[in-house]
């Protein structure tokens, strides 16, 4: 019997430097990554479009030492899982639920090399 498989790979560039954070005495870092598909039109000029993934890394779950450390414009292949969640936002007298996407990432490996003095990788 095959299980069940939950499985996101990605490849990408960090928007902005990784963020640690804390909710209810547990620590995680976020970020969000870019992949682009770049294509030709019918008229054989040269098309982009950029998909935006939110990551997140729990600890525990994934390298959060590593995360941390990655920066704005940082390439990174990720692997993990995808999860699904909303949350409540008032608009006029009625509350909304707005669903969100993220990926709980459990292995990462920096792509971008960066010289010596300015890496402090936490493996």
């Amino acid at each position: 019997m095959i299980n069940d498989l939950n499985r996101t790979t990605l490849i990408g560039y960090l928007a902005a430097d990784a963020e640690v954070k804390n909710a209810k005495g547990k620590d995680f870092v976020t970020f969000s990554i870019a992949t682009n598909t770049r294509w030709k039109d019918k008229d054989g000029n040269p098309q982009r479009q950029a998909e935006w993934h939110n990551i997140v890394v729990w600890k525990g779950r994934g390298p959060i030492k590593y995360a941390a450390d990655l920066k704005k414009g940082d390439r990174v292949y990720l692997e993990g899982q995808l999860h699904y969640d909303f949350y409540e936002k008032k608009m006029g007298n009625e509350n909304v639920k707005i669903p969100t996407v993220e990926i709980y990432a459990n292995n990462i490996e920096r792509l971008t090399e960066r010289a010596a003095d300015e890496s402090s990788e936490a493996a």
